[in-house]
């Protein structure tokens, strides 16, 4: 039976020869899996040759987690809490890492919104702020924000009534802002509050009377 080299890195792990250990991180970064407590610089030697390996690393610092998504980006998926930093360098990496972090810091949601509004979908509790940064450039992109803040909805529907079709289950006040924005939003609505169906009878039958005025004239 041969001795290869791979069982010669597992050897230095197990005997725990650091210096040997340096040489074979470089050929074999998943020894880190087997290493208690790595140094920073066996840890950083390891995750450069495979950014993935930061799975066998607990509580990596920021350098740490950096350098790892820098290897590859979809490392940010395997690192528990990354700071807002190491965020932030994901997403600028690729756009695609927003769809592996768990909470993304409003600093980052911000960025999305700001350079790929179309990926905010992507992310599921999107704060205030960054919803109403997308409502006001542009109303449409309340199809794609996850639940909706109510403020967020009824600016939406003030400037284009018939965005109320992307709501679900809207609110008597929502259903409203929409008919006054636009009566002809009354058919985006799937089950219309009674007073807000009383509102377009009365408006339909102001319009008639304003019409008929106008012909007499």
């Amino acid at each position: 039976m041969t001795y290869t080299m791979l069982e010669e890195a597992l050897n230095a792990v197990f005997t725990n020869d650091e210096k040997e250990i340096r040489f074979f991180i470089d050929y074999y970064p998943e020894i880190l899996r087997f290493i208690e407590n790595p140094s920073k610089e066996i840890q950083l030697a390891a995750i450069r040759s495979k950014g993935c390996c930061i799975k066998y690393i607990k509580d990596p610092d920021e350098d740490v987690q950096i350098e790892a998504v820098k290897e590859s980006w979809v490392s940010i998926g395997l690192i528990e809490n990354p700071s807002v930093q190491v965020q932030l360098f994901a997403v600028k990496r690729n756009i695609n890492a927003i769809k592996l972090i768990k909470n993304p810091d409003r600093q980052v949601q911000m960025f999305v919104a700001e350079n790929h509004p179309l990926y905010i979908e992507e992310i599921k509790n999107l704060d205030k702020e960054v919803q109403l940064y997308l409502i006001n450039r542009d109303p449409s992109m309340l199809r794609i924000i996850n639940n909706p803040d109510k403020e967020v909805q009824i600016i939406a529907v003030s400037h284009n009534g018939h965005s109320i079709g992307w709501i679900k289950n809207p609110d008597k006040d929502i259903q409203l802002e929409a008919v006054k924005e636009d009566l002809s939003s009354i058919f985006f609505i799937d089950n219309i509050h009674p007073e807000v169906m009383d509102y377009v009878k009365k408006r339909v039958e102001e319009l008639r009377k304003e019409f008929l005025k106008e012909e007499q004239t």
